[in-house]
């Protein structure tokens, strides 16, 4: 479903599954900034890099694009389903001169392996606890993206 909604004093058309009860959740979080993301955007330069690990529907990279558009920003997200929204959502709602966010579908944990998981199309925000890891090794002191 999409939904009209202000992130960064701009209008924009975000696109979520109707049946997530956590998504309008998380989009009235970023509408209302209650992380205060305007004011640690501010000092961001073309130098600064910002890592979103569970992009969920793209939300925090939208706002962190529109607020800081020189900073360079990577979101990873590992549900199939989500990332498809997320992907929509930022190219929709991001200026064509900004489109240089970068999204992974993938996801980071300590070990490296194949990432399996259940889509809760109720609640994509725990998707992740359902997820295991199959093959590889465990990698206890780093995080390692899921391939």
């Amino acid at each position: 479903l999409p939904l009209q909604t202000k992130l960064a004093d701009r209008e924009v058309t975000l696109w979520y599954d109707g049946l997530d009860g956590s998504a309008r959740e998380a989009i009235a979080e970023q509408a209302n900034d209650v992380y205060d993301f305007k004011k640690l955007c501010k000092a961001l330069t073309a130098d600064d890099w910002v890592l979103d690990f569970g992009g969920h529907l793209g939300l925090v990279a939208l706002l962190i694009r529109l607020l800081a558009p020189l900073a360079q920003i990577i979101t990873v997200e590992p549900s199939p389903w989500t990332y498809i929204l997320l992907s929509i959502n930022l190219l929709q709602n991001t200026p064509e001169h900004l489109r240089d966010v970068i999204a992974l579908h993938a996801g980071v944990g300590a070990s490296l392996g194949q990432m399996e998981g259940i889509h809760l199309s109720d609640n994509s925000w725990d998707s992740a606890r359902t997820a295991t890891v199959r093959g590889g090794r465990p990698r206890p002191s780093r995080g390692v993206a899921f391939n």
